[in-house]
């Protein structure tokens, strides 16, 4: 009731910085090419500013360690993130298929770094992690468009 939906009630009890629909489409707004530096850019921000660090680093482990956050966060990452990002892109199940490879691929280098602390992995340069990682995230939404048709606008 006071928060107008799930979904927000959701995203208020984690104290998400901002509606992680919203914040990939912007970012995926200017079009395919580059758009996974400015995702993986984004990422770690939010993993390494002062105002979300915390959030985001309980919100890793809560999904790690308990099956209820855990079950709730798949089906809102579900039905208002990764839904709304294939809608966007026009896509199916291959679509979703890459969008999770993708995103396991941030929450893994995340969890290593920000949780783990793997070294030399947590104290590496972040413009060194998102040139590594990119690149390869970028591949998948180059195919993924290319096998769509999609074009910007």
């Amino acid at each position: 009731y006071y928060f107008g939906s799930k979904q927000r009630l959701f995203r208020e009890s984690f104290d998400l910085p901002s509606d992680p629909a919203e914040e990939i489409l912007a970012l995926l707004l200017p079009g395919p090419q580059g758009a996974a530096h400015r995702i993986m850019d984004y990422a770690m921000v939010l993993y390494e500013e002062r105002l979300t660090a915390d959030t985001m680093q309980a919100l890793m482990r809560a999904l790690i360690t308990d099956a209820t956050t855990s079950q709730r966060f798949r089906t809102y990452i579900r039905t208002d993130v990764l839904d709304k990002v294939s809608a966007f892109l026009g896509g199916g199940k291959d679509f979703d298929e890459q969008i999770e490879l993708s995103l396991a691929m941030v929450y893994g280098v995340a969890v290593m770094r920000y949780l783990v602390r793997l070294e030399p992995l947590a104290s590496m340069p972040r413009d060194r992690i998102v040139a590594e990682v990119a690149p390869v995230i970028q591949a998948r939404i180059d195919a993924l468009v290319h096998a769509s048709g999609y074009s910007q606008g």
